[in-house]
């Protein structure tokens, strides 16, 4: 934190960039205004609420089907590992915890869950009118944030911006959708609902990193097969 507050990319409210840090101190702040653990609140007001029974912030829970997540380049060539132990490279290797990146999509969740949390974050009643507008307000971006794995996927953004928290994609066959991406370190994966087709499209991989990893093209030609089959 203080390594921000000393170095800021730029004057507040002219320039947008997408950071993790940023939804830490979001967790952070929470906590504060609630006065309770972050874990407990997003329990009690979220995961709990909506019955999502394979969810919880990693760390703070433990689940029977977790899946251990694997990079295939993590370290690979300097004999590290992930958190720069020294380690015997190998073709895969579990991925170790992330507890650290907490309010930063430090969460351990099922397809189901996610597809259930999707939808009531986008058409539901888990934010208000005036927030879901916020958070559905795009701000401008480059074409080349978009021109990696959603151009792959075929998801191709109504826009080239992002919201506070989602983005806007056009699937085709689907119409417009609404959801976020991301990856850490063992799993990539995408949770989007489209509210025209009332369809949550949420897709899981456990083998990290996106683009040229052995694993990932498998990821991108599931996504227009398992359309397909939703479609019938």
């Amino acid at each position: 934190m203080k390594a921000f507050a000393q170095t800021p990319i730029a004057e507040p409210g002219t320039e947008y960039q997408y950071l993790n840090a940023g939804y830490i101190i979001l967790g952070r702040i929470a906590e504060l205004a609630a006065g309770e653990p972050y874990d407990a609140l997003i329990r009690a007001r979220f995961i709990d609420a909506l019955g999502l029974t394979s969810t919880y912030l990693d760390g703070y829970g433990t689940g029977p089907d977790a899946l251990a997540g694997y990079d295939l380049t993590c370290g690979a060539g300097n004999g590290s590992d992930c958190l720069g132990k020294p380690s015997t490279p190998t073709a895969t290797r579990p991925s170790p915890q992330w507890t650290g990146a907490w309010s930063a999509g430090g969460m351990v969740s099922s397809a189901r869950d996610q597809a259930v949390w999707i939808r009531a974050l986008v058409a539901g009643d888990v934010l208000d009118a005036a927030h879901k507008q916020v958070m559905q307000t795009l701000t401008p971006l480059s074409s080349a944030y978009y021109s990696g794995a959603y151009g792959k996927a075929g998801l191709t953004p109504v826009q080239l911006g992002e919201g506070a928290g989602l983005a806007t994609w056009a699937v085709p066959g689907v119409g417009t959708c609404l959801g976020h991406a991301g990856s850490i370190p063992g799993s990539n994966g995408v949770a989007a609902y489209c509210p025209d087709a009332q369809l949550s499209i949420v897709i899981l991989n456990d083998i990290d990193p996106a683009g040229t990893a052995p694993g990932y093209p498998g990821l991108v030609d599931l996504a227009p097969a398992a359309l397909a089959a939703l479609k019938g």
